[in-house]
């Protein structure tokens, strides 16, 4: 912060007389002290230069832009000022140094985010640095040069191999985040991707697949697959867990084997592991088995159900599990674990329940769950071809009796 003082005199009487009334400035900035002498004026004027300077000092240090008052002020200062500010790197625009990649690194700094959520974004990131480069400042991307880069992806010029369309809308969604933080802070005046769509859904069906019960059991009967794989699969087919981070989180004593319900806390809305909110599922027969036998396999019972040397099975468990579904000739999808989470949606909701909550049981919206959770089945497909054909008094072109 700025500091304030009264140049004093010597104890010659005259200097000091000269120096009476004489302000100064001393403030530190990047590392730097600076000092700055404001001459003959009066104390009002003097700590009136100091909260207009600690507010562009404010404006610097958290990269924002400068408000209405600061920029007024800056209009009416001395060249002799305006040079020594500039000296110093205060004067002008806040934001004029601000590079793309700098702004990115802040705001994965500063926002709460998981390790998957930070992870997803990655790409996104890393495209926006390779276009416009790490050193672009990030006041200068506008919306033609947003355009741009857009088309680039559109032309397959950018990604590799070729985006599909869902992937290339969260990519523009990644980018309009990055932009849309930078406006919310100040430092941009508006977003460059804001005009931009993508016509589409991100809803890929081509990776949908719904895992029939036999095709479950089969893994669950299977001796060459492990029994803590078997659990997952499990928790993942008949209580709609995400695998592994909500897998990871569980304890012996969120599952009730006499109430038949099944606290699991979920990791996507909270901060990770056990802080975030929690929902209540019931336990089912086929998975109480499987956990049951679990527990009896397991050496600590107050603990982790996925802890000590039974942790092994969170790391890389999509390989495992798409290695343990060609061992038995399942067709293995690209998304398992989160295909056998919709199937265990899929099923409920096909059984008749609510749906409001089965997407209270599986952690989601409604309407996130009619989007992403509503697979076909081999059922649906019998039913509609086994569907009577017959309306009202004629049936197959025939008068009916």
């Amino acid at each position: 912060m700025a500091t304030v003082y009264v140049r004093k005199g010597s104890k010659n009487s005259m200097r000091r007389k000269r120096a009476k009334g004489r302000y100064r400035i001393e403030f530190r900035y990047d590392g730097h002290r600076f000092c700055f002498s404001l001459g003959a004026c009066g104390k009002d004027r003097a700590y009136a230069f100091k909260s207009n300077l600690e507010d562009l000092l404010d404006s610097r240090n958290l990269n924002c832009k400068l408000d209405k008052d600061t920029k007024l002020w800056l209009k009416g200062l001395p060249k002799e000022t305006l040079a020594f500010l500039a000296d110093a790197g205060l004067s002008g625009d806040a934001t004029r140094n601000l590079t793309l990649e700098a702004h990115i690194d802040e705001m994965l700094r500063t926002k709460r985010r998981l390790p998957a959520s930070k992870a997803a974004c990655k790409p996104a990131h890393d495209s926006l640095k390779q276009y416009f480069g790490n050193d672009r400042q990030l006041h200068t991307i506008s919306e033609t040069d947003a355009n741009e880069y857009w088309s680039a992806i559109e032309d397959q010029r950018l990604g590799k191999p070729p985006l599909a369309v869902a992937t290339r809308i969260k990519r523009l969604n990644y980018c309009k985040a990055v932009f849309n933080a930078a406006v919310k802070s100040r430092k941009i005046d508006e977003n460059p991707f804001a005009n931009i769509t993508e016509p589409g859904s991100q809803v890929n069906q081509a990776r949908w697949h719904y895992y029939e019960l036999a095709e479950v059991e089969a893994v669950l009967r299977s001796d060459a697959i492990s029994l803590e794989l078997k659990s997952l699969v499990a928790l993942a087919r008949f209580a709609g867990l995400r695998c592994p981070s909500e897998a990871s989180a569980l304890r012996w004593a969120d599952i009730d084997f006499e109430k038949k319900r099944l606290v699991v806390y979920n990791a996507k809305l909270g901060s990770g592991g056990r802080k975030g909110p929690y929902r209540t599922t019931p336990l089912r027969r086929r998975l109480e088995e499987v956990l049951r036998e679990l527990r009896n396999a397991s050496p600590n019972h107050d603990g982790l159900v996925f802890g000590g040397p039974m942790a092994r099975i969170l790391k890389n468990p999509w390989r495992r599990l798409k290695n343990a579904l060609e061992l038995l000739g399942i067709e293995s999808s690209k998304k398992p674990w989160q295909n056998l989470r919709g199937s265990y949606v899929t099923e409920l909701r096909r059984a008749g329940l609510s749906r409001v909550q089965v997407a209270k049981w599986s952690g989601h919206s409604v309407e996130v769950a009619d989007k992403h959770y509503d697979f076909e089945t081999s059922s649906d497909f019998l039913s509609a071809v086994n569907l009577d054909d017959t309306c009202g008094p004629f049936a197959g072109g025939r008068l009916a009796a």
